[in-house]
């Protein structure tokens, strides 16, 4: 759970309004890796997250999380 001041800074830092709905992806090491602010697409959020170095690397050691 975030505190109303923790929001307020983390809605400053990303750039969202208060009266906006806006979707952000946040990498591990707090920088933004996608917005949408319309018709959030969980296929395309996936496809990013799967796209990035330390997911690669957990697919390598782990294999994909649907796999047989």
């Amino acid at each position: 759970m975030f505190s109303s001041q923790e929001i307020i800074k983390l809605m400053n830092k990303y750039r969202v309004k208060n009266n906006e709905h806006t979707a952000v992806l946040i990498g591990k090491d707090g920088t933004e890796k996608a917005r949408w602010r319309q018709g959030f697409d969980i296929d395309e959020m996936v496809q990013i997250i799967d796209e990035m170095p330390m997911r690669k690397a957990e697919i390598r050691e782990r294999g994909l999380r649907c796999s047989i």
